[in-house]
This record gives structure tokens, C-alpha cells and sequence, in this order.
């Protein structure tokens, strides 16, 4: 794909609209938060899973530059389409109101008609999709041409007669999209020449392989699934929701959120991960999910073993444990699995410090360090939003983080964080980021909330009422002196 006559890989992330503990409501201030972030750790490329998104996403996608795979549906059928009437009986209304509504964007660079439906024969017409989607092709040529068109396959139902080749509805597409199935691209593409791909859904227990692998002049892109944690599809209780994300559900990163900014960007990334514990690990549409236990803290037990993964771009890299190194091991760039990912040998675990030093052609291009928290002494409070419109909408993020006297948030404290605000805004959500707690997102009141830390942190999330002026949130935790941050509204 090419824009502007520069070829540009699709980098991207396919989510839910939902907005973490704000839940379905499409706030423009929270949507914009999150693909900042995103942009920030080298996305350029969100697909609308699975349903069109808001018309603020879409406003905010032009204005930061991010590239959309506009997508209408889930499964042509009653169950996927609202449950009111036949989806049969919609499309034909559905499809003009979509096409008028996002043609004019020019964040929009793909139509998509729907996702992982091939597998079901009880589609309209009875033949896997092949004769629906010709229609919803004619109909959708009539408001937009200039853009191609596609469907996201399931991993599973290939051909009927043979699964060496693809279904039948692929060959209807302009461009093939698979979901997970990147290893298919080159058997397809050496029988099928013209054939264009978009891996529409990447797995990210398989980041590496399915950034790495692909052929850049047959794949437009790829788009991971789920990479921000969000509330439904859990593997389990008490999970509440899906924990594959290298973002949490409150938007903070995971480690591994910096292998991805290694494979997105050319910026030098390194990165520490202490692999905590195993992770969970479950099939989910054939596909192997392996949940991420890496923390990037420096608060462990004396004498504990631990195991350590740097995640870098660089040719190697260097680790020293309180000044002391632990050697150097070059980055594995010709194994997919193991590429910007450095395991070094376990040791044994002294409090204080943590250093990654990152090369390339010999040359120090980055560091990072990790610390030993002492005792939380204190709270601080992080705001996300300087400019906060007193419209009765805008968001402002506050992360709490219960810190030593140095500043560093101590990583040990779990207790509850109490917060109260007065004046012109009100609580909407608090959040910590853990999937498995069992309380609850919206607050007791507008004025007031309570959520467990976790590893040191919450996040409490405001919104303004329609009158300007100041706005005072007042946070306390057991032990730690009440904190009183001033903001206001204009």
C-alpha cells in the first residue's frame, strides 16, 4: 500500500470499541488517549472490530494519521446484528448509512464487510458467503469505488474439499484477510500471483513470527488482536474479561508493549522484563494464547531467582545487576520466535538496581533501568489533560501511584486508595488494571470512590460538568499522608 507514493506497512491493532472502565460509552477524550498511546508505541494502523466505530474515532484518526480498516459487521447473521430482525433484512439500509457516513475520511483506506463468517452454512444462500457478499460488493460500488474491499477469514474453514487451499469467498476479495493464519500467505500467494494480503487478526503470543515472516511486497499489514486488555471473552473466572493485551485494562503498559514499539519502530528500544511467573495459557479460535506474568519492577525476595528477558532492536545488549554485568548477548535476528527478545541467565536476586544497556555497530543507542522501591511514603498524582473543556464530556485521566521518597512507585502496596472530588467535575470510573479483582469500575458516587492499588497504582478518571471552574480530588491510602491535587475547567 502506498500513500502519498511512499509504501507504508499496516501496523496496527484490531480491538473492541469499549473504552476499559468507561465501558461502551465512545468519550472522543478517552479514544484519543488511547491512540496516542498507541501511535506512541509505533501503531499506525487500527481495524474497526467488529462494527463501525464512532464518528469521533474516526474524526480523531485523521487528525493524528492513523490508517483504519472500516469494518460493518461480525457474522451475516440475526444473532451478530443486533437480534432485532433477520440481518437479511438490514443490510440493505445498513450498508448506504455506513458507506454516506465514513466515505469522506481519509483515514479510511479498506472496506470491510464482515469477519470469521465462512465457517457458517447457515449463512444467506447456503454457499458460504460467496453470493451474499457479491451482493453487498454491487450495492457498495454504487457509493464507493475507490477503495478495495474484503472480509476477515476465520483461522479454520478453508477450502471444503482440501485445507491446502483457501475458501471460495476469498477469491471474491480485493484484498485476502486472514485472521491468524500468516503461514498461509506463501503457499497462497505461489498458486494465487495476484493475490494481495492483510493478516486482519495477529496473535501477540506469536509476535515475532507473524511480523517477521510475511512477505512486505504480497502483505499490506497486520493488526493484533486484543493488544488493550478489555472487559468480556475471558478465558475464565475470575478473569473478567481478555488479559492478552500488552496494554492493562487502566492503559498501562506491559513489557512486552516494547517488543511491539521494537518491531513497529526504528527508535532504539530496550526494555527489562522479569518473568514473574507462567502465564495462562488456552486455545482461542485455534490459536495458542499464552498471557504475559512479566513485571518490570525491582522488588523481589533476597535470594530469589530470577529470570530476566530485555526486549530490544539493537545488535545486543549488556545487563549489570548493582553495577556488576552479567554479560552480553547479541539479539537472534535470524530466529522469528527469539528476535529482539534476550534471555539472559537466571541469578540471584540483591535489592537495588537493574541496568540494560542497549548497542549497535558497537555504540551505546540506549538504556533502561529498573530500581528497588523502599518503603510508600507518599502519593502522587499524574493528570493527563491540561487543557480540560468544562462541556459536560471531557475526560481527565489521573494515574495515583504510591511512591517511596524518591518517587518510585513501590510495587508491594495493594491496600486501598480512597478519592473524593468536589467542585466542577465528577468521578466516572476508577480502575487499577487487574482483571481479576472483583470490584467494581463505577464509583459508590460521582463524588467519591475507592479502588485496591495495584502494584502501587490506580487510576481515577473524571469527567467536567458544563460549568468552568476549579476542581479538587483528594486521594488517602492507609499509612500514607492524604494527597490534594487543585485542577480546573475551562
Amino acid at each position: 500500500m502506498k500513500i502519498n507514493g511512499e509504501k507504508v506497512l499496516l501496523k496496527g491493532i484490531a480491538n473492541h470499541h469499549t473504552l476499559g472502565a468507561l465501558g461502551a460509552a465512545a468519550y472522543p477524550r478517552a479514544i484519543e488517549k488511547r491512540l496516542k498511546l498507541l501511535k506512541e508505541f509505533g501503531v499506525n494502523h487500527v481495524r474497526t472490530s467488529h462494527n463501525p466505530y464512532s464518528v469521533d474515532f474516526l474524526n480523531i484518526c485523521d487528525s493524528l494519521g492513523i490508517v483504519v480498516v472500516d469494518e460493518l459487521y461480525d457474522k451475516w447473521l440475526r444473532d451478530f446484528s443486533g437480534g432485532r430482525a433477520e440481518w437479511a433484512a438490514q443490510w440493505q439500509t445498513d450498508l448506504p448509512e455506513w458507506a454516506r457516513r465514513d466515505r469522506s475520511h481519509p483515514s479510511v483506506v479498506l472496506w470491510s464487510f464482515g469477519n470469521e463468517l465462512q465457517g457458517y452454512n447457515n449463512l444467506p444462500f447456503n454457499d458460504w458467503g460467496v453470493t451474499t457478499y457479491r451482493l453487498l460488493r454491487q450495492l457498495m460500488e454504487r457509493y464507493d469505488s475507490t477503495r478495495p474491499y474484503t472480509v476477515a477469514m476465520h483461522p479454520r474453514y478453508r477450502d471444503l474439499q482440501t485445507d491446502s487451499l483457501p475458501a471460495p469467498l476469498v477469491h471474491e476479495t480485493d484484498v485476502a484477510s486472514y485472521n491468524y493464519r500468516y503461514m498461509y500467505f506463501p503457499g497462497d500467494s505461489r498458486r494465487f500471483p495476484h493475490m494481495k494480503f492483510y493478516q486482519s487478526e495477529a496473535s501477540r503470543s506469536a509476535m515475532g513470527p507473524n511480523f517477521f515472516e510475511p512477505d512486505s511486497t504480497k502483505v499490506i499489514g497486520l493488526a493484533y488482536w486484543g493488544l488493550i486488555d478489555y472487559l468480556g471473552e475471558s478465558a475464565g473466572w475470575p478473569a473478567k474479561g481478555w488479559t492478552q493485551g500488552v496494554f492493562d485494562l487502566s492503559l498501562k503498559p506491559k513489557p512486552d508493549a516494547w517488543l511491539l514499539k521494537s518491531l513497529f519502530t526504528s527508535e532504539a528500544v530496550v526494555h527489562i522484563a522479569i518473568n514473574d511467573k507462567a502465564g495462562e495459557s488456552y486455545v482461542w479460535n485455534d490459536e495458542l494464547m499464552n498471557a504475559s506474568a512479566q513485571v518490570d519492577h525491582f522488588n523481589f525476595n533476597p535470594g530469589d531467582s530470577i529470570d530476566v528477558t530485555v526486549f530490544t532492536n539493537a545488535d545486543e545488549v549488556e545487563l549489570f545487576h548493582n553495577g556488576r554485568s552479567l554479560g552480553k548477548i547479541a539479539n537472534p535476528i535470524d530466529d522469528t520466535y527469539r528476535r529482539n527478545k534476550i534471555d539472559f541467565p537466571k541469578f540471584l536476586y540483591k535489592p537495588g538496581r537493574l541496568k540494560a544497556t542497549a548497542y549497535k555497530e558497537g555504540r551505546k543507542v540506549a538504556e533502561h533501568e529498573i530500581k528497588t522501591a523502599g518503603k510508600a511514603t507518599r502519593l502522587v498524582a499524574e493528570p493527563d489533560n491540561p487543557d480540560w473543556k468544562a462541556d459536560g464530556l471531557d475526560i481527565q485521566h489521573i494515574r495515583l501511584r504510591v511512591t517511596d521518597s524518591k518517587g518510585l512507585s513501590d510495587p508491594t502496596f495493594n491496600l486501598p486508595v480512597e478519592v473524593s472530588v468536589s467542585g466542577e467535575a465528577e468521578i466516572v470510573a476508577v480502575d487499577n488494571g487487574d482483571m481479576y479483582s472483583d470490584e467494581l469500575h463505577s464509583p459508590s458516587s460521582p463524588s467519591s470512590a475507592s479502588r485496591r492499588a495495584r502494584r502501587g497504582e490506580i487510576l481515577v478518571i473524571l469527567r467536567s460538568t458544563p460549568s468552568a471552574g476549579e476542581v479538587t480530588l483528594t486521594a488517602a491510602a492507609p499509612g500514607i499522608k492524604k494527597l490534594v491535587t487543585k485542577l480546573s475547567t475551562r
